[in-house]
């Protein structure tokens, strides 16, 4: 049992972090699968000002800090996309392109991507006016014009 994990944990965003953090403090052997970059959506925006204790921050800047954590408390972390998963078992299979990996259990914390509008300029202008999270981003808009 020796290359079994405790658990396998899909998704280095937030909350996959938070989430090995905890079980490393309680001695848990845990593996991070991640097929893109540390930090998920959070990373991707330009400015955090609802991140308790901290006033603003890149979203980019605070995805390396809980990264940072992570490799500090020596967490182990693949850059691999996950294929499949068979979760109906006593011991679990997850399975990459590269390698196949058991746990006795399996932490899905995949987020979520916003609905593209799919128009000129979206791209160029993400994070300069346009947004996906009304409820984050209300507050860059107060007393403006939108559409």
């Amino acid at each position: 049992m020796e290359n079994i994990y405790d658990c396998i944990i899909i998704g280095c965003g937030p909350s996959g972090m938070t989430c090995a953090i905890y079980l490393k403090r309680a001695g848990k052997k845990v593996l991070i699968l991640e097929k893109s970059i540390p930090g998920g959506q959070i990373a991707l925006t330009k400015s955090v000002e609802n991140y308790p204790s901290i006033k603003q921050i890149s979203g980019a800047d605070l995805a390396l800090n809980m990264f940072e954590q992570i490799n500090s408390l020596n967490i182990e972390t693949k850059f691999e996309e996950v294929i499949s998963c068979t979760l109906n078992e006593k011991i679990k299979t997850i399975k990459t392109h590269k390698n196949e990996y058991m746990a006795k259990c399996v932490y899905i914390s995949t987020g979520a991507s916003a609905t593209k509008l799919n128009v000129k300029g979206e791209k160029e202008l993400i994070g300069k006016g346009v947004s996906y999270c009304a409820t984050c981003d209300a507050p860059l808009y107060k007393a403006k014009k939108v559409a």
